[in-house]
């Protein structure tokens, strides 16, 4: 008994009538099954958020791709958005911040310290985190998030976008117990 195997051509995607061809379904098949296996089970597919409102929370659910675009449409031009990238773990800082307001000139309420200069820890810029350091030039917030706090595991935390003088822009936080301050991320 001998056995010849000869190669067929890949199936094509569905064709339409005005929009582009979808993704060929052995090609698809077979980059999600190199993916399985360089990364492995349970780390591959498609970020969903969660019920919450930590940045950081997600859930990961099987990839499916979307259905073929009913029409090709040309791209819209650029708003100048920023994309962020994340750092996990968030990258602890040294901040100096100027005096918060005692409840005098912002109607009686007491304000969150304004991050004037940051700096990251030595021993994290050598993990290869990026290395944050200067003078604040603009800072926007802070952005109170409070979450969890009816379970006892409560986060309560004060967000800051902030631009260096010498550096980028990046997303900063004070966890609000204990008065640290991190490096959420980067805008790009």
């Amino acid at each position: 008994m001998s056995l010849t195997a000869h190669p067929d051509a890949p199936r094509p995607g569905q064709l339409t009538l005005f929009g582009p061809a979808e993704i060929s379904p052995d090609k698809l098949a077979t980059a999600l099954a190199k993916l399985f296996a360089l990364l492995g089970e349970g780390r591959v597919g498609s970020p969903r958020t969660v019920d919450g409102h930590r940045p950081e929370r997600f859930a990961l659910v099987p990839w499916a791709p979307p259905p073929a675009p009913v029409e090709r449409r040309p791209p819209r031009e650029g708003r100048g958005l920023l994309a962020v990238r994340v750092l996990r773990p968030p990258l602890p800082l040294e901040v100096l911040v100027d005096g918060a307001d005692p409840g005098g000139t912002n109607g009686g309420a007491v304000s969150a310290p304004r991050p004037v200069s940051l700096k990251t820890l030595s021993s994290e810029t050598a993990k290869g985190m990026p290395d944050l350091a200067g003078a604040v030039r603009v800072a926007s917030g802070p952005w109170h998030l409070e979450e969890g706090w009816w379970t006892g595991e409560g986060v309560a935390r004060d967000y800051w976008d902030v631009e260096l003088s010498a550096g980028p822009l990046c997303r900063i936080y004070r966890d609000t117990a204990s008065g640290d301050w991190f490096a959420d991320g980067v805008y790009d």
